[in-house]
């Protein structure tokens, strides 16, 4: 793997990590009553936030690991 593939997705996964973060703290948010989402959404809003931020980053890290030489 090249150095420029490499860079793309650490820059994915990282982009991955920040849209998680911001997706809980909206739902975050929504459930303490400052935005005017319904309370199912929110907690819908937190959880996907939560494997967006934790959970997908290591997937694709996994999925994208060099074969060990």
């Amino acid at each position: 793997m090249n150095e420029d593939t490499a860079r793309k997705r650490y820059f994915i996964m990282h982009l991955t990590r920040l849209g998680g973060a911001i997706l809980a703290a909206f739902g975050l948010i929504a459930i303490a009553g400052k935005a005017n989402v319904e309370p199912a959404l929110a907690y819908v809003l937190l959880i996907a936030g939560v494997i967006g931020f934790l959970v997908i980053p290591r997937m694709l890290a996994s999925r994208w690991r060099s074969p060990p030489e």
